[in-house]
């Protein structure tokens, strides 16, 4: 959530009920995709970002550890049970670069899920992780390119989710079924931008919801809830001088 008069300047919380707690004690942060009692948030304080933990119980916060919270910009968390995944970024060198990790908080092992250093400039963004399945994206900007792949923790097998030329996938999260969300859109922003699933036990996709021209979206996260799935995400309006985002959620049964 952004500060009141500060849109640039956020703080994450967690609301229970009628009450919202104020993750973040100090700097500005962003919250991750919980798993149960535990959020996972990420902390920005004096030109570095880490990873911490929240229990919604016991109202305590803890680092993720010094495995996860290097020197470099850790980032976007998500958690599943024991599987914590996160991306980590070195800013010092060019073109930056990024690592997709994920760390087992069980047996402290950390396994490296993609990775990009040099030419041509490519983003990894983590989305998120879910039981067995976790989705990521690469956006390659001197291509207009964002691919979302899906991955499988205990086979290590990736799947590109199949895209339309001059499209590109963003915003991806997973159910525990192995059933992709994401986001489908074009490089500028608000432009045809809609909702997808795709299942990759049939290869079939499916239209969820289009977004209408001007709005787009970002930061998708699939809530397993009983025999449907809901997939949330961030919407913004593209023209709004606020920078404003809200959380939307679609309901698939």
């Amino acid at each position: 959530m952004s500060r009141p008069g500060r849109p640039a300047a956020y703080d994450a919380y967690v609301r229970t009920g009628s009450s919202a707690v104020k993750l973040n004690l100090s700097g500005t942060a962003y919250a991750g995709q919980p798993s149960g009692d535990t959020i996972p948030f990420q902390t920005v304080r004096r030109g570095d970002a880490d990873i911490r933990l929240y229990s919604i119980s016991a109202g305590s916060r803890w680092s993720a550890g010094t495995v996860v919270n290097s020197r470099n910009w850790e980032f976007a968390p998500s958690l599943s049970g024991r599987w914590l995944l996160f991306g980590r970024r070195n800013r010092g060198t060019s073109p930056e670069t990024d690592r997709l990790l994920l760390y087992n908080t069980g047996s402290r092992q950390l396994r490296v899920i993609a990775e990009h250093r040099g030419e041509p400039d490519r983003d990894v963004f983590p989305g998120q992780v879910n039981g067995d399945y976790l989705v990521y994206t690469t956006c390659t900007p001197a291509r207009a390119t964002c691919r979302v792949t899906r991955y499988r923790i205990s086979t290590r097998r990736r799947l590109t989710v199949p895209q339309p030329p001059r499209r590109i996938g963003y915003g991806a999260g997973v159910s525990a079924a192995g059933v992709v969300y994401f986001v489908r859109g074009a490089w500028a922003c608000g432009a045809a931008a809609a909702i997808r699933s795709y299942d990759p036990a049939t290869a079939t996709g499916r239209l969820l919801l289009r977004l209408g021209q001007g709005y787009d979206a970002d930061q998708g996260f699939v809530f397993d809830n009983g025999p449907a799935d809901e997939f949330l995400y961030s919407r913004c309006r593209c023209s709004s001088k606020s920078g404003a985002w809200d959380v939307y959620k679609v309901r698939v049964t």
